[in-house]
């Protein structure tokens, strides 16, 4: 009787200890578990921090984008007057040249004669 009872004692330690044992993995699980929310919610708001910087980054960049084209248009239309103009004094030079030449020494001489005519009167 006395090996039955200490045998039943001994089982009802080890369901105690085994007891104790479940408990304790089970606050080790549940103190886990609540570390990983901690994690999961310090990641979620990193990753919505992140993105909300990527969002003002894109809209900096469709900006700069927006602000580039703009600049790209004035650009070419600059280079088209410039064109434009490069044409109008390469057609003014070549009118110049095809001017006919006009001897100026025989109107210069022209002119002494009509000074000295003044002067005599």
């Amino acid at each position: 009787m006395k090996r039955n009872e200490t045998n039943f004692n001994m089982k009802i330690e080890n369901l105690k200890v085994e007891n104790t044992r479940l408990i304790l993995e089970g606050q080790v699980a549940k103190d886990a578990r609540i570390k990983l929310e901690d994690a999961l919610r310090e990641y979620k708001s990193h990753v919505k921090g992140l993105t909300s910087r990527l969002k003002v980054v894109q809209e900096k960049l469709d900006n700069t984008a927006q602000a580039m084209g703009t600049y790209n248009t004035t650009l070419q239309l600059k280079e088209a007057k410039i064109e434009m103009l490069n044409s109008e004094l390469i057609a003014a030079r070549t009118k110049l040249r095809n001017l006919p030449q006009v001897d100026h020494t025989s109107q210069i001489h022209g002119l002494q004669d009509v000074t000295t005519e003044f002067e005599e009167l």
